[in-house]
């Protein structure tokens, strides 16, 4: 009871601070609208709240990209136990949007319990355990990164995986090998693989210290079979329970832009990553001179301050282990970084366009340190003159890690900061040295504490502005979309109405931004409107999709010439655009235009139609000859994928067919995941879908099995014979099918293991 309420105790100011942060969203009606929370947050989090009753759109969504195993994206965050929770229970109850905005709030709680978890594991106190728990869930970066459910979900358990790595290295039995792999589970099927793949480097990084401790170096020793078995064991429940996430994102990510890997998306200098972890501006700077990490002088200080202080061999694992992640972080401005990245030392890191959440990793070893460093101060004894003669080397090295972090914060200041980023650490200093020498250490923790507190409320606590969740309400466009004849066909968007997710949530023309990105339907919003979309905003696209999106690009900018009819964004279905202004696009008209907002939605005349039959087709060989018969068609025709190593039966055209279309069909049932159609052919015909093709889809003519060809570049198609037939096109996937059984199994193994066991009693005769 004593721990219990010591923890709860110390979960008191994350509570307080985080609801006065998120008051705003959760009791007056209003909502944050920057960054990802759109485009990715709250779109996602509303086709996971529909899916309750249909979940084949979480595993195939026609309304992005042309069609995309959303599911398999991971983004969507779709297996995590926590977003089932705020879409399927929280959404329900409050609506999707204040379910997003709840969902923000109970992260960073969670967050804020993990990181007392494994303080209080670590052996500080509580006053100390508080503090790492505020200078990690209110640090700049960590409160960026609530922009972005996805990100923010991953985030969440990184201190509770590190909470089991510490009690799995103190007692490797079965419990804490499961929770351990659970854990680490639970990181994976949050869906940011950055997330793990950053906590997998930590802990790798925090293991290297053991052989340093003489106490765990001797237990390793004569323990290392148990313990090598417990490991295994570890990683063999993490791997089961998030097989369901893993299986699928592997096969995509082998189709995907990014399966030979992809560069570095944005390079900032030294000098940005140094402003952010020291200060906190009080608004966003014009340009990047400033790049969020933990944002307190105060807690780099005492993270610093632990070097000198005895350190337990664990906690300096965890200083090593957070040099590394900001080294990594901090990506090109970081000599190591460069020589890992571009020496291939790392497996992984190539297919990240970006790896700053390191950042966020590192900003939990540097709050560990800072409670080491206090936790230590506490426990001080009384201050005489021969103590100080003892200890005079650690306090010369106090002094210069002072001196160094003050001259490196002064080095990169800027004008307009709040008294707040130097006064909170100099009545640090001074009020830990009157302290310390007047023989009250004990109190330190508690000084610190309550200047930590101080620090969020005046620089921390309105980083984010909230507006009115009328600005979010269905844009005008959609109507004028929904309302027309063309509805089932695809949208596509060569607007800048996404630039809005750069702009800072304080700037006062971000509404206007929000609403401009919400009317051209940018990204990922046009699912929330049952509007069908050529583009996304998602990580692994397929390479075929890019390829598709950058030749509808140019055929609507008139980089490329071709007649209506023939474009691949005709033979795509694709009959709305938006742009910034009117466009003289052949065969279009103006649709919908809103000229305060600058956005406009052309609709294209000559776009066919989602659903098509064609008498007249062409064979080739793989994707990128199927993009240069396009560009050369004359008359339309479809362009079907039948690669030399698996042939498939191909039927032939009837050589004396006109163009007169080849028959009719009817479109008994069109959901995301299957299609029923009667189809009636005069001669030799093709059905086509303008909907992706991918491992999975498969096709069944009268019953049978048919072959299923991609077609058109990003669609699929089936040959019809003569006659009338009822054709059926579904989606199975065979990796999610496996994943889910897997995760099922070892679900159900583990919590049979873990289920207490009642003591039976044997009374004898």
């Amino acid at each position: 009871m004593t721990t219990l309420r010591s923890w709860a105790l110390a979960f008191v100011p994350i509570l307080v601070l985080a609801t006065i942060f998120w008051k705003p969203a959760l009791f007056d009606g209003k909502t944050i609208i920057h960054g990802d929370s759109i485009t990715d947050g709250l779109s996602m989090l509303s086709m996971q709240a529909r899916s309750f009753r249909h979940l084949g759109q979480l595993l195939w969504a026609d309304g992005v990209y042309g069609g995309h195993p959303i599911f398999a994206e991971g983004q969507g965050a779709f297996a995590s136990p926590l977003s089932i929770f705020i879409a399927w229970i929280v959404a329900p109850l409050t609506g999707v949007i204040a379910a997003m905005n709840a969902g923000h709030w109970l992260m960073m709680l969670l967050t804020g319990a993990g990181m007392i978890g494994l303080c209080r594991r670590l052996g500080f106190g509580m006053m100390a355990s508080a503090f790492a728990s505020l200078a990690v869930v209110f640090s700049p970066i960590w409160i960026g990164s609530s922009q972005n459910l996805t990100i923010q979900g991953a985030l969440t358990w990184v201190p509770w995986a590190f909470w089991a790595l510490e009690a799995w290295l103190e007692r490797p039995a079965v419990r804490q090998s499961v929770l351990l792999g659970a854990a680490v589970a639970l990181i994976i099927l949050s869906g940011y693989p950055q997330a793990f793949h950053g906590a997998a480097v930590y802990m790798a990084v925090r293991l290297l210290a053991v052989p340093f401790d003489a106490d765990a170096r001797r237990s390793w020793i004569a323990e290392w079979r148990p313990r090598l078995a417990m490991g295994a064991l570890a990683v063999l429940v993490c791997v089961g329970l998030s097989a369901v996430q893993w299986l699928p994102l592997m096969e995509l990510t082998g189709l995907s832009r990014r399966s030979a890997g992809i560069g570095m998306m944005v390079r900032v200098p030294l000098t940005d990553y140094l402003r952010g972890l020291l200060y906190t501006w009080p608004r966003v700077p014009d340009g990047h001179d400033y790049f969020p990490g933990s944002g307190s002088l105060l807690v780099m200080l005492l993270a610093a301050l632990s070097l000198a202080l005895p350190t337990p061999a664990r906690i300096k694992g965890h200083m090593v282990a957070a040099l590394v992640l900001l080294q990594l972080g901090i990506e090109e401005a970081s000599p190591l970084f460069r020589f890992v990245y571009h020496h291939g030392l790392l497996p992984g890191l190539r297919y990240f366009r970006t790896v700053h959440l390191y950042i966020d990793i590192a900003v939990i070893g540097f709050a560990v340190l800072a409670a080491a460093a206090i936790d230590r101060l506490g426990h001080l004894p009384t201050v005489s003159r021969q103590a100080l003669r003892a200890a005079w080397p650690r306090l010369a090295a106090c002094l210069l890690i002072a001196a160094f972090v003050a001259v490196s914060f002064i080095l990169v200041r800027v004008p307009d900061l709040r008294w707040t980023n130097y006064g909170i650490p100099l009545a640090a200093l001074l009020g830990g040295c009157v302290l310390v020498f007047a023989g009250r250490a004990r109190f330190v923790p508690c000084l610190m504490l309550a200047l930590l507190i101080a620090e969020c409320m005046n620089l921390r606590l309105h980083l984010f502005h909230f507006y009115d969740r009328a600005v979010l309400a269905q844009p005008a466009s959609a109507s004028a979309i929904l309302a027309t004849p063309g509805r089932d066909d695809k949208l596509f968007d060569v607007s800048l109405g996404g630039v809005y997710g750069f702009v800072d949530s304080r700037d006062p023309g971000e509404e206007d931004l929000a609403r401009r990105m919400i009317e051209a339907n940018c990204a990922m919003t046009n699912t929330m409107w049952g509007l069908r979309s050529i583009t996304g905003a998602l990580a692994l696209p397929m390479r075929r999709q890019v390829a598709a999106e950058n030749r509808i690009r140019d055929e609507v900018t008139g980089k490329v010439d071709r007649p209506p009819g023939v474009r691949l964004m005709d033979l795509l279905a694709v009959r709305f655009v938006a742009v910034d202004r009117p466009a003289n696009m052949p065969g279009s008209s103006l649709l919908w235009g809103d000229p305060r907002l600058g956005i406009y939605f052309m609709e294209n005349a000559a776009a066919r139609p989602r659903f098509q039959l064609y008498g007249r087709h062409v064979s080739v060989a793989s994707p990128d000859a199927a993009l240069d018969t396009i560009a050369a068609l004359r008359s339309p025709a479809l362009v079907i994928e039948n690669p030399p190593e698996k042939p498939q039966a191909e039927p032939a055209d009837d050589p004396a067919a006109g163009d007169d279309p080849p028959g009719h069909f009817d479109i008994l049932k069109a959901k995301s995941t299957e299609y029923r159609i009667d189809v009636t052919a005069d001669r030799p015909a093709w059905f086509f879908v303008a909907d992706a093709n991918y491992p999975g889809w498969r096709a069944t003519l009268d019953g049978k099995r048919a072959p299923l060809f991609s077609a058109q570049l990003l669609g699929k198609a089936v040959a019809i014979p003569p006659g009338r037939h009822r054709l059926d096109i579904t989606f199975v996937s065979s990796t999610f099918i496996a994943g889910l059984s897997m995760s099922t199994v070892f679900l159900v193994v583990l919590l049979l293991s873990l289920w207490p066991r009642r003591r039976s009693v044997l009374h004898s005769p």
